[in-house]
């Protein structure tokens, strides 16, 4: 009798844990956009993330793109626990105007282009890919 009166006496204690606090957690995603004037998409936002049972929420991944008001793609990022990972911008004729990837928040490699698709002289350095996952063995 008494194994089953504790058994009993937790399980409302867990049932009120559940119903009150919301002991659980989970992931979710938010799907949002903007649009001008006209009806066009302006932005659309997509982010994904995982709340813990304390209702803090950890963001995920998330993804954006941007329009210019004749319908074509602007800007298109992608990023992973708050760190950019990938970014592309166009110019309003559509021609791809640059291209970033990010290693652990950090630039890593750009390829930026004119207008005509010729590819832009840059300053700076961008380290490649292979010397970058060589440094990270050591």
């Amino acid at each position: 009798m008494r194994k089953l009166k504790y058994v009993f006496n937790l399980s409302i204690i867990s049932l009120i844990c559940i119903g009150v606090s919301g002991c659980f957690s989970g992931w979710g995603s938010i799907h949002d956009y903007e649009l001008y004037d006209s009806g066009k998409p302006k932005k659309t936002y997509e982010t994904h993330f995982y709340e813990n049972s304390f209702h803090e929420q950890e963001n995920l991944f998330y993804h954006s793109s941007e329009y210019y008001e004749n319908g074509r793609l602007k800007l298109e990022e992608w990023s992973e626990f708050n760190r950019p990972l990938y970014r592309l911008e166009f110019y309003e004729s559509g021609q791809l105007k640059s291209e970033e990837r990010f290693i652990n928040g950090e630039l890593d490699y750009g390829a930026y282009y004119k207008e005509d698709g010729q590819v832009k002289p840059t300053t700076g350095q961008l380290i490649d890919w292979t010397t970058r996952k060589n440094l990270h063995k050591k």
